[in-house]
């Protein structure tokens, strides 16, 4: 029994704090005397009413009240009680909480896509701090998104909602289950960008919860961007709202640019996959302004009218947008260039890609003008900036095909009219000898 106690005394990384060892003369056992959470317990986290000890974290007694969430309420159903219970037994902060959320608490359900958005009434547990002190508050009334759990036998479904609250590495933030009573279907009430909402994004106008980047909210921002607006062509609209749903920012955020909204257009290049020209974009590209003095101190701004490239797209309609698309999958991989969204040269019908002007030309003119200038140290941030930017055209699953010219195409996308593209010295030997492009080919053009 010492050897047990002199172990737990001295066990390292502990939350634990050990007070000592007492003696029960009824049962004759010796007990220990211990904090379990003793060592989060500080004084900045405030006192917990129930203990009076320190809380755990701030206003939490990770002794005291997950035991105080697990009473006054149920769901009418004892195996869910008892898997919410779990979670709520284990919370170790007051935003953490697991609840379970009466389903007449949610108004306005709305289906989008293959999830739903409701207003939650009660709002979302929040630590609040009033005159020096952490208090247990909420939120106002705020949007949630609401998810079908898909299975029908109710131990599988809570077994669904268990992996749902203990996914690693997700974005998402769990904050309960409800019923649907019409459907009699269990829903996951959560978050889907929980984890990137932080105060000094500033708070989004029309869901009431903190944004998720500087000015932008990821639930709700999207979603505007692709209303009042048509290029005239369905397909079009389609393929610019895609990726207009998946922006992460407001800067990411591309649109339609009316052609009557560029001024001074110049052709500076020509090559046997587009031609590029210059223009002035009157409305100016996307940026936030930070005004650190004003509240929310974010905002969402243009710049003064700028210059941008334009790049045509030959081909059909289909083929066009596919290699839009690929520019627009690097550009999420991580890619340097900067894509503002398409246009249409309302003479010849031509569409075009409005993008980021680099004023110092292709890497070749650069290097040419500049090259007796340039030390070792930015001859090799070149390269590594090249090297990023080559591995972010593979993480999107794409090869490159040329690397001294400007394509780039799916991995299994080989069926380019059979051709061999690109300059001559720079090409992969087998590439020479018939066999297909691959990222490997990449590599080469690379080195050499």
């Amino acid at each position: 029994m010492l050897d047990e106690f002199k172990e737990c005394v001295q066990l390292k990384n502990s939350e634990h704090k050990v007070y000592g060892l007492t003696h029960d003369t009824a049962t004759n056992e010796y007990m220990l005397v211990v904090d379990e959470f003793g060592s989060k317990r500080v004084k900045r986290n405030g006192k917990c009413a129930n203990c009076n000890r320190f809380n755990t974290s701030y206003s939490w007694c990770q002794t005291c009240d997950p035991q105080k969430t697990t009473r006054g309420w149920t769901s009418g159903n004892t195996d869910v009680d008892d898997c919410i219970k779990k979670f709520q037994h284990k919370a170790t902060s007051y935003n953490d909480v697991i609840e379970w959320i009466p389903y007449d608490r949610l108004e306005n359900v709305q289906k989008i896509g293959d999830k739903f958005l409701a207003t939650w009434l009660d709002g979302i547990c929040r630590t609040g701090y009033i005159d020096g002190d952490y208090i247990q508050s909420r939120t106002a009334s705020c949007l949630v998104e609401l998810k079908t759990l898909s299975s029908q036998n109710l131990l599988d479904m809570l077994s669904e909602f268990e992996d749902c609250v203990q996914l690693k590495n997700s974005e998402h933030k769990v904050f309960g289950l409800t019923h649907d009573t019409a459907t009699n279907e269990y829903m996951l009430v959560f978050d889907e960008f929980g984890s990137k909402r932080m105060n000094f994004n500033g708070k989004c106008e029309s869901c009431n919860r903190f944004n998720t980047s500087e000015a932008w909210c990821q639930t709700c921002d999207p979603q505007k961007t692709t209303r009042g607006w048509t290029s005239g062509n369905t397909d079009v609209d389609h393929c610019i709202k895609e990726f207009q749903l998946k922006a992460a920012s407001y800067n990411d955020v591309i649109e339609w640019i009316p052609y009557d909204r560029l001024d001074n257009v110049q052709k500076i290049g020509e090559g046997g996959f587009g031609t590029v020209f210059s223009a002035t974009w009157l409305d100016g590209k996307r940026k936030i302004s930070d005004e650190p003095l004003k509240l929310p101190g974010y905002t969402q701004s243009r710049t003064s009218s700028c210059v941008v490239a334009l790049k045509t797209l030959p081909g059909t309609q289909k083929n066009f947008l596919r290699e839009f698309k690929s520019y627009m999958e690097f550009r999420l991989a991580g890619c340097n260039l900067e894509v503002y969204g398409l246009t249409q040269n309302t003479t010849n019908n031509e569409y075009l890609m409005v993008f980021q002007y680099a004023n110092k030309g292709s890497l070749h003119k650069f290097l040419s003008s500049n090259f007796r200038e340039l030390n070792w140290k930015s001859k090799l941030k070149q390269l590594v900036d090249i090297s990023e930017n080559l591995k972010a055209v593979h993480k999107a699953k794409y090869f490159h095909g040329d690397f001294h010219s400007g394509l780039s195409r799916k991995k299994d996308e080989n069926d380019l009219e059979d051709s061999i593209y690109g300059v001559l010295p720079y090409v992969a030997p087998e590439v020479l000898t018939a066999r297909s492009y691959t990222i490997a080919a990449d590599i080469w053009h690379y080195y050499d």
